[in-house]
């Protein structure tokens, strides 16, 4: 559990990181890979709830990471 809260930490800092650096800095070529990490996030953040018996707000975040996970591929 503290690893996964741990990836979830360093994921959230990574998106913000990469999202500051391509709005205030430079523009990113690849700035796909903030739509990439977004659902993925999304994902582990529904597993921590559904671990820590919130299950309505983990079945929430999976199914949102799902519609961005389709977004992503349109």
């Amino acid at each position: 559990m503290k690893i996964l809260r741990t990836l979830n930490l360093i994921l959230a800092i990574l998106v913000v990181g990469i999202a500051f650096y391509h709005f205030f800095i430079e523009n990113i070529h690849y700035s796909a890979m903030i739509f990439v990490f977004l659902p993925v996030m999304f994902l582990l953040f529904g597993i921590e709830k559904i671990y820590d018996k919130q299950q309505k707000m983990g079945y929430f975040y999976i199914t949102t990471a799902a519609i961005m996970f389709f977004t992503v591929i349109l």
